[in-house]
C-alpha cells in the first residue's frame, strides 16, 4: 500500500512542479495519504492532479477534492463519505464498492465513471445517466437500489 501512495505523492508533486496550480491544495495532506492506513479524512486536496492514482480502500471521509482531476483513478472500496467533489473530473474513475454517502457531486464530470456497488445515499448530484456511467447494484441518492437490469424497486 505504501508504494501506491508514494506514487501518488510523486505524481502530484510532478504536476505542481510542472506549473499546475492546485487551487488551495495542501501538500501536507499527502503525508496523511502516505500512512499505512491511508487515512486522510478532511484533507484539503482542492485541484489536485490525481489522474490514475490508486486510492483503493483509502479512508478519505470529508476530503475536499473540489476541482480535482481524478480521471482514471482507482478508488475500490474507498470511503469518501461527506467528501466535496464539486467540479471534480471523475471520467473513467473506478469507484466499485465505494462509500459516497452525502458527497457533493454537483458539476462533477462523471462520463465513463464506474459506480457499480457504490453507496450514493444522500449524495448531491444533478443526475446519474446510466448510459454514461455504470451503476449496477448501486444505492442511489434517495436510498433505492439500482439493480443489474436498471430497474428501481
Amino acid at each position: 500500500m505504501e508504494f501506491r501512495f508514494a506514487a501518488l505523492a510523486v505524481g502530484v508533486l510532478v504536476g505542481l512542479l510542472a506549473g499546475q496550480e492546485a487551487l488551495g491544495f495542501d501538500p501536507a495532506a499527502l503525508d496523511q495519504l502516505m500512512t499505512s492506513k491511508a487515512d486522510a479524512a478532511g484533507a484539503d486536496l482542492r485541484g489536485a492532479d490525481l489522474r490514475n492514482a490508486d486510492l483503493s480502500y483509502a479512508h478519505i471521509r470529508g476530503v475536499d477534492l473540489r476541482g480535482a482531476d481524478l480521471r482514471g483513478a482507482v478508488l475500490f472500496g474507498a470511503d469518501l463519505s461527506n467528501a466535496d467533489l464539486r467540479n471534480a473530473d471523475l471520467r473513467e474513475a473506478k469507484l466499485f464498492g465505494a462509500s459516497l454517502k452525502d458527497v457533493k457531486l454537483s458539476h462533477a464530470r462523471l462520463e465513463g465513471t464506474h459506480l457499480d456497488g457504490a453507496n450514493l445515499r444522500g449524495a448531491r448530484v444533478a443526475a446519474l445517466d446510466p448510459t454514461k456511467t455504470t451503476l449496477t447494484d448501486t444505492v442511489l441518492p434517495d436510498g433505492r437500489w439500482l439493480l443489474q437490469d436498471w430497474s428501481v424497486p
